[in-house]
């Protein structure tokens, strides 16, 4: 096999390797923004310190029963780089960064293998799969190339090299990178374990994978109609089921809008294309991603949502939607770019099919509003039916149409525009609004963007080629200055080193904390177990206790947010400054919530002081002052002078 470019680079020079890596790094800063240790990135946080410090976080929720972390090489990786940066914020932005060189630096070791097309076509790609949406599954829950750091970040950018090992025929390599992804992601990995069968299976065989996936339900279904038990086989029983459905629920097809199906089916369909216009080895690599994905939700829907099995519901399968929709991305490239080449032969060929599956691919993009989604199954469909009706339309109708298509996504990106400020966008976007405007933006105008400037630079002329790349260098760093993009709140928070005694109380090393609307910071900056929080809720999943006790501490918590719901309905109405403050629940509300706890909980934590009674005072505060000049004092209260 002939060599192949790492990076897009062969025969290029000096000036052309630095536009294309200055390019890459601007996108990866831009569209790739650091937003601080959120969404899972705090639980991992959570398994590094519980290595660090195993009898302080015993009594921790997510750690009481056994969790996750107890298959993953993360935590303690992450433990032993604490050695040498102390500072927990720092340590998660430097992995923030490694992950995203990393992914950026996959995607080019194998688009390069995939397409072996012109610099501009393949550097093209590696944007793409840079900027373009990489959310999957239900509700957008889930995305590759996640602005935070966490193990996945790492093991994706491993398996994406093992893709392009495996076109390259590095086998030797394909087993190191899969191993290391396993040890550190094992549910990322599966897929990739999947691919490796299938690939190595004859084409003649692979069907009997699906037919004994369907065999073996219909085994269970029968002996479970004969009243006989399931052998090694556990199952969700109704209590734990409903807990998994209603923290968890993204992980069941059940759950799936129809939105979601129709981004699903437009992976497969763009990948389906693609194999067509690719070499004998990808075209194998692809049929392996293809049958990987349709077997990996066979299994989730005949296992997971039908038997509830423990085992198929916590591996979930679908996640094989991962590397399906990242190889659907690169599909787009190779199929617009085989259109090209064909054009330049074939100039009586129209290009209304090739518009068709341009708007398809822009409007299949996982973003908000849904409808998007139709509209993209729309044109899916017209490229697919157009050389049967091509010819029974005149002329004036396909311009006609070609104009139609052209018109619905101008208006679905000016509809998108007034989206931006939306109460949903805005809680999307989070404490950065511009996370909301790439979201809505990158699909459709950056695509062209980026062409529109890849074929100018291939016009420029070489003398103008320096000034650019040196100002395009510029852009770049400023970029990557301003890639952290937390709130100033959330810096504060992340760059504070760990005080138990921080409320001017000593917390004892075996306490657990309830903190007010904090996940993060019990863990991070008191050093100390939590009694409940939103990101807790990840463990239910895999162990019956953890749900268990999960209901059991939501049942204590939920007078107190009743009462705040309730304040918040009635602050909407009045509209008063005042009445905020008035939204703390009442010491004696909270008083009944540590009685319920009994020994799970010692102290509770509140942004402001409580409606107290009696002799009830906090023990200590805490004063938070942000870059803003903004100040927020929260009050720590002991149980047992509550109860």
């Amino acid at each position: 096999m002939k060599a192949i470019p790492f990076f897009c680079m062969k025969k290029q020079s000096i000036i052309e390797a630095v536009a294309a890596v200055m390019l890459v790094i601007a996108t990866l800063a831009y569209y790739r923004g650091y937003v601080g240790i959120r969404h899972d990135a705090t639980l991992y946080v959570a398994q590094m310190l519980y290595v660090i410090d195993p009898s302080t976080f015993s009594n921790d929720l997510f750690f009481k029963y056994g969790s996750q972390a107890n298959f993953t090489l993360f935590p303690h990786l992450a433990a032993f780089a604490n050695r040498f940066f102390p500072d927990v914020g720092a340590l998660w932005r430097f992995g923030g960064a490694l992950s995203l060189l990393l992914y950026a630096a996959a995607c080019a070791y194998t688009l390069s293998a995939w397409l072996q097309d012109s610099r501009t076509i393949c550097l093209f790609a590696i944007c793409l799969a840079i900027f373009w949406p990489g959310y999957y599954g239900h509700h957008q829950v889930i995305t590759y190339a996640e602005p935070y750091f966490t193990a996945r970040g790492l093991a994706e950018p491993l398996i994406i090299f093992a893709l392009g090992a495996l076109i390259r025929k590095k086998f030797w390599l394909v087993g190191v990178l899969g191993l290391l992804a396993a040890a550190l992601h094992p549910l990322q990995a599966v897929p990739l374990a999947g691919i490796l069968v299938i690939f190595t299976t004859p084409e003649r065989l692979r069907k009997f994978y699906l037919i004994g996936l369907v065999a073996g339900f219909l085994l269970l279904i029968g002996i479970q109609g004969a009243g006989l038990p399931w052998p090694g086989l556990a199952t969700y029983d109704e209590y734990w089921w409903d807990a998994v459905e209603n923290s968890n629920g993204f992980v069941l097809l059940q759950q799936w809008s129809v939105a979601d199906w129709i981004r699903l089916g437009l992976d497969f369909w763009l990948v389906r294309l693609a194999r067509d216009h690719a070499s004998a080895r990808v075209q194998k690599v692809l049929d392996a991603v293809l049958w990987t994905a349709v077997l990996g939700f066979v299994v989730a829907l005949l296992y997971a949502d039908g038997l509830r099995l423990v085992l198929a519901t916590s591996t979930q399968f679908w996640r094989a939607q991962w590397i399906l929709h990242w190889c659907a991305v690169a599909s787009f490239v190779a199929i617009v770019s085989a259109w090209a080449r064909f054009e330049k032969s074939n100039f009586r060929t129209p290009p209304t099919r090739l518009i068709f599956i341009v708007v398809a691919f822009l409007l299949s993009a996982p973003t908000r509003p849904v409808e998007t989604a139709y509209a993209a199954l729309l044109c899916a469909l017209l490229y697919t039916a157009w050389p049967s009706i091509q010819f029974r339309i005149g002329t004036r109708y396909e311009a006609m149409l070609r104009t139609a298509v052209v018109a619905a996504v101008v208006i679905i990106v000016v509809r998108h525009a007034f989206y931006i400020g939306t109460d949903e966008s805005i809680a999307l976007a989070g404490d950065d609004g511009s996370i909301a405007i790439s979201k809505v933006f990158q699909p459709v105008v950056a695509v062209g963007l980026f062409a529109a400037a890849l074929m100018a630079w291939e016009r420029l002329a070489q003398f103008w080629r320096l000034p650019v790349t040196t100002v395009g260098t510029v852009l770049a760093i400023f970029l990557v200055l301003r890639w952290d993009g937390r709130a100033p709140e959330t810096h504060l928070i992340e760059s504070m080193p760990a005080n138990p005694d921080m409320f001017g109380w000593k917390i004892e090393p075996d306490a657990t904390v309830y903190w007010s609307n904090e996940n993060l910071a019990p863990w991070l900056l008191l050093h100390r177990a939590v009694y409940l929080s939103g990101s807790q809720q990840g463990g239910l999943l895999f162990n019956r206790e953890t749900a268990l006790e999960s209901y059991r501490r939501r049942d204590a918590i939920a007078p107190l947010e009743l009462q705040a719901q309730l304040c918040m309905i009635f602050e909407s109405i009045q509209k008063g400054a005042q009445i905020r403050s008035n939204c703390l629940p009442d010491a004696a509300l909270v008083g009944d919530m540590c009685a319920m706890a009994g020994s799970a909980l010692q102290y509770v934590i509140f942004p402001g002081r409580l409606h107290e009674s009696g002799n009830v005072h906090p023990v200590g505060s805490y004063v938070f002052r942000s870059v803003r000049g903004i100040e927020k004092t929260h009050y720590l209260y002991r149980c047992a002078d509550l109860v």
